[in-house]
């Protein structure tokens, strides 16, 4: 299966933002619980899942949990991608673990800082903070 995505980083960082200021309340918890659900169904399911991340594409925050689901995150010149909070284990794996955690795993400490230092990332400065080594490949 192949994962695409579509739209602006910047309006899906601001739902996160939203859905995160907000996260006692009843909806917005109903909410990040469904998406720890899917998340969760996605990484067990037995289908190998592909992440394609190409300029315009919107892998931000809660979405961008969907490529660190996948099996595998191709990523294109270009492309850029982005962290929010939602991104520090809001939306934990099974394990207990944020998805930057696993695929960080031999590294914890990029993890959080990564996690701590939310921004926007392009295939270069993806590679820099080490994507290569967690299973993003550039295309």
């Amino acid at each position: 299966m192949v994962v695409r995505s579509e739209g602006a980083l910047e309006r899906v960082l601001g739902l996160d933002a939203e859905l995160y200021e907000r996260r006692e309340q009843w909806f917005a918890r109903e909410v990040l619980l469904q998406q720890k659900r899917v998340l969760k169904r996605l990484e067990t399911s037995a289908r190998s899942f592909f992440a394609l991340i190409e300029p315009g594409s919107c892998f931000a925050g809660a979405l961008f949990e969907i490529a660190l689901a996948s099996d595998r995150i191709y990523m294109k010149e270009g492309a850029k991608i982005a962290l929010s909070q939602l991104n520090g284990g809001v939306l934990p794996m099974g394990n207990g673990l944020s998805r930057l955690e696993s695929r960080f795993l031999a590294k914890p400490e990029q993890a959080k800082a990564l996690a701590s230092k939310l921004g926007t990332y392009d295939a270069q400065a993806a590679d820099r903070r080490g994507a290569r080594h967690s299973g993003v490949r550039r295309a």
